[in-house]
């Protein structure tokens, strides 16, 4: 899957090491686009579990997905609870990157509607669409996060 986003941009998979290297809190719009309107936040947590949650600005902060997540095959895949309303045991598949020229940073791209539209409307300005439909890992947890885990829930 980075081949299609290398195709058009110039990113690095991250596939490498443990998969706890990528736990953290990722969000779209990402930084470089302060003051959105609405947005999603997906926290992998180092534990292998995620909660997902969308807002608004006429909207609070809401939990629409949770589950486990694991590195598999280079990509990062989110498998919902059982119990998770909507859409039970659905399965989000995500590739983790970096632009070259910013080499602490961890995007997650979804692999489906998400990299079709990147393809579609990247033609002249691909390193903007790429951040229009990336998850910017916002901040990393090198711990479980017990208390933001409760929070959320």
């Amino acid at each position: 899957m980075p081949d299609r986003l290398q195709a058009k941009v110039q990113v690095d998979p991250i596939n490498d090491g443990a998969p706890q290297r990528l736990a953290g809190k990722y969000s779209n719009p990402p930084n470089a686009f302060h003051g959105g309107l609405s947005g999603d936040d997906p926290y992998l947590f180092p534990d292998g579990t995620y909660i997902y949650c969308e807002w608004a600005d006429i909207e609070p902060l809401t939990v629409r997905d949770k589950g486990a997540w694991k590195l598999a095959d280079g990509l990062v895949v989110l498998t919902s609870d059982r119990d998770v309303t909507g859409d039970p045991g659905a399965e989000r598949k995500y590739v983790a990157v970096r632009r070259r020229s910013h080499y602490h940073e961890i995007l997650l791209v979804e692999i489906g509607r998400d990299l079709s539209y990147f393809e579609e409307n990247a033609k002249d300005d691909p390193a903007t669409q790429l951040l229009v439909v990336a998850k910017e890992r916002a901040k990393t947890f090198r711990t479980l996060q017990p208390q933001l885990k409760q929070k959320l829930n």
